[in-house]
């Protein structure tokens, strides 16, 4: 079986992410949203969360995981 390369997931502000090296996402709330801030997204590898201007249910549907992102949000 052919290897098929990892998904890239666009996270805004010209970032992107691996789908499967990313393993955390938290909307960001309060004072802290705003300038396109949207979602703290935790990628493998990376020390510090990176700030992405697309929503969590955005980024899961991207990387492929449409049943999460039908989730309420607690």
């Amino acid at each position: 079986m052919p290897a098929t390369a990892p998904q890239m997931v666009f996270l805004g502000f010209g970032k992107y992410a691996r789908a499967d090296k990313i393993y955390a996402l938290e909307p960001i709330r309060g004072g802290d949203r705003g300038g396109g801030k949207r979602t703290l997204v935790w990628v493998e590898g990376v020390s510090d969360p990176i700030v992405a201007s697309r929503t969590e249910r955005t980024i899961l549907h991207e990387m492929g995981q449409d049943a999460a992102a039908g989730v309420p949000l607690l």
